[in-house]
């Protein structure tokens, strides 16, 4: 990406012009500039060919990812309860036709990847701390990560497509002096967050803690961290001193293969040894040791619990 400088693609590219009438370069014209300079006819192909390839994946699996969230987390259990498989595979295939023929339609009225990805995250974290919180509290209920998914969905909608909600977003910047569009968006984040955050804990104090069956199958099925202390009590057997220590040891071997595996690749692509050379023992120290602790956490021959009570009352 270093090779292609910003005078080429204003040269060679019609630049975007922004708010201030300043011609700034098109940088989605990175890939297809460098694939058009450096590779040769065959290497072309095979690139443009992987190009389809990446797109075509990350596609299909947001579709299948989304179909199956709506079915077992909103369909299964609140709509049609006790249906033949047949049914549930239908209506899974019916909204990934209807995610196919919305996410082409976005892709026909939007105009701007930037703010199309800011909006994409600004929703992604719209429900604020009640994802977190529920591995780490155990008084979080469904009803407040409804709370914050619905109304910081609202509050999106609020900020991005009126007046009004760019107005506030304005005001707030200008109360700190800050006018540019990273300013914006940090703010549009902390509105969403925030707001959604409150509501997410108004609903924990007014609709109380889930069921104590639930939370006890929970418990014994995950070991979650944070404050689980009533029913860490009941189920002494199932976390000891010894599992909570290689709880974060895993927790820490996960996180080792996880960036070591970001950061190779990284240094691979610009060609930096030393942080190839790091990163790739990092990950496999974490690879071997997220191994080495589950088979601690769950020996071979250990019955892991099920709950088979799933949309059940």
């Amino acid at each position: 990406i270093f090779l292609i400088a910003d005078d080429t693609l204003l040269s060679q590219f019609n630049p975007i012009i922004d708010s201030s009438g300043e011609a700034i370069p098109d940088y989605e014209m990175f890939s297809p500039q460098l694939v058009a300079t450096y590779l040769p006819p065959g290497l072309l192909g095979l690139m443009v060919a992987a190009f389809l390839f990446a797109f075509m994946s990350s596609l299909d699996t947001n579709i299948h990812i989304s179909s199956s969230l709506f079915v077992n987390d909103f369909y299964r259990p609140y709509v049609a309860k006790n249906r033949e498989p047949h049914h549930y595979v239908t209506v899974a295939r019916l909204f990934m036709i209807f995610l196919t023929i919305s996410s082409i339609m976005i892709a026909l009225l939007v105009d701007d990847i930037l703010m199309l990805m800011i909006f994409a995250l600004t929703v992604h974290n719209s429900s604020g701390i009640v994802k977190p919180l529920r591995w780490l509290w155990w008084r979080v209920n469904g009803m407040a990560e409804v709370f914050g998914q619905v109304s910081g969905l609202a509050l999106v909608i609020f900020i991005f497509f009126t007046p009004w909600g760019e107005d506030v977003v304005q005001w707030i910047g200008g109360l700190f002096g800050s006018s540019h569009n990273d300013a914006y968006y940090a703010i549009r984040l902390l509105c969403v967050v925030g707001i959604s955050s409150l509501l997410s804990l108004l609903a924990i104090a007014i609709f109380g803690p889930e069921s104590t069956e639930k939370l006890d199958s929970f418990y014994r099925r995950l070991r979650p961290y944070g404050n689980w202390s009533p029913f860490a009590k009941r189920n002494e057997s199932y976390r000891t001193a010894a599992s909570q220590s290689t709880l974060w040891a895993l927790t820490f071997s996960s996180f080792a293969l996880l960036f070591g595996a970001i950061f190779a690749s990284c240094g691979f692509f610009v060609a930096l040894c030393t942080l190839v050379a790091v990163s790739s023992l990092t990950t496999l120290v974490g690879a071997v040791g997220l191994y080495f602790f589950m088979m601690i956490l769950y020996p071979p021959g250990v019955k892991i619990e099920e709950d088979l009570s799933y949309g059940e009352e």
